[in-house]
C-alpha cells in the first residue's frame, strides 16, 4: 500500500520573526521518522509530504491509497482543516478527524456553545476579546486558560 505521510515540520520561528511557540504544534523531524519507520516495518511503501503551498501537486504525483494526516496547517483560524479539506476534494482517504470536526474544535467558544445546545456537559466557559473584563462571578479558581492563537496576515 502507499501511504503519504503528511506533516508540518517544527522551525525555528525566531529567524522568522514570528514568536517563539508559533511552531509548537508542528513535528520534529524525529517523530516523522519514526511514524514512517513505523509504516514501512508494517510493509507499507511511505512519502514524505511536508503541508506546504505544493500539497496539491505532491498529492497527484505520489497518488497514495491513503494518507497519513499529523499536519497541522498553515496561516488560517482553521489550518487543521487545511489538509482533510484537499484530501476529501482529490478523493483520498486519511486518517483523523474530518474538516468539520477539526475546523469546529478550533473555536473553542463556537464548540462549546454547539455542546451545550446539544446538552452535552461541558465546563462553564469565558470568552475574553483583548478588552479588559472581569471575570465571571460563578467562576472560581483553578481556571483553565486557552489562549486564541493569533494567526500573522500574509504579507
Amino acid at each position: 500500500m502507499r501511504i503519504s505521510l503528511i506533516y508540518n515540520l517544527k522551525k525555528n520561528a525566531s529567524i522568522e520573526g514570528l514568536p517563539d511557540d508559533y511552531y509548537s504544534e508542528c513535528d520534529s523531524l524525529h517523530t516523522i521518522e519514526t511514524i514512517a519507520s513505523a509504516i514501512i516495518s508494517n510493509g507499507h511503501d511511505v512519502s514524505l509530504i511536508e503541508a506546504d503551498s505544493q500539497i496539491v501537486d505532491k498529492l497527484i504525483l505520489e497518488a497514495p491509497n491513503i494518507v497519513f494526516n499529523i499536519a497541522e496547517g498553515t496561516s488560517s483560524p482553521s489550518r487543521e482543516s487545511q489538509v482533510p479539506a484537499i484530501l476529501d476534494y482529490l478523493g483520498i482517504p486519511y486518517t483523523g478527524s474530518g474538516v468539520l470536526a477539526l475546523a469546529l474544535s478550533l473555536d473553542k467558544g463556537c464548540a462549546k456553545r454547539l455542546f451545550m445546545q446539544q446538552q452535552i456537559p461541558t465546563p462553564k466557559f469565558q470568552l475574553f476579546n483583548g478588552d479588559i473584563a472581569p471575570l465571571r462571578k460563578d467562576f472560581t479558581f483553578p481556571l483553565i486558560v486557552k489562549p486564541i492563537m493569533k494567526v500573522p496576515a500574509k504579507a
